[in-house]
């Protein structure tokens, strides 16, 4: 009688191919995610200035920066008579910038 329990070497089961299938799809998701929401992270000073001149022509520097990856940017700026004020940068994939004053 011939023992039934063997493997066949012929190739994959079912199985062990839906698990590759998902684990791919879990990572290749994972990475397209991450790479749409880390634009908020490549928000430059210069491009941060430029967006929020269109906003407030009187602004004259950036002061600082908190990049973020899972929310806005915050951008404190500063006009020529040394009034600090705070702003919100969202982007996205294309670098796409949208300015709106944070509240206080």
């Amino acid at each position: 009688m011939r023992n039934s329990a063997k493997r066949s070497p012929k190739g994959f089961t079912v199985l062990s191919l839906l698990l590759v299938v998902l684990v791919m799809g879990v990572l290749f998701y994972g990475l397209i995610y991450s790479i749409v929401l880390a634009g908020n992270m490549y928000v430059t000073q210069e491009s941060s200035l430029a967006c929020i001149q269109f906003e407030d022509p009187t602004v004259s520097k950036i002061v600082k920066v908190e990049r973020n990856v899972f929310a806005k940017t915050k951008v404190t700026a500063e006009n020529e008579k040394g009034d600090r004020s705070s702003w919100l940068i969202d982007s996205n994939i294309l670098f796409n910038l949208d300015c709106e004053r944070a509240e206080k």
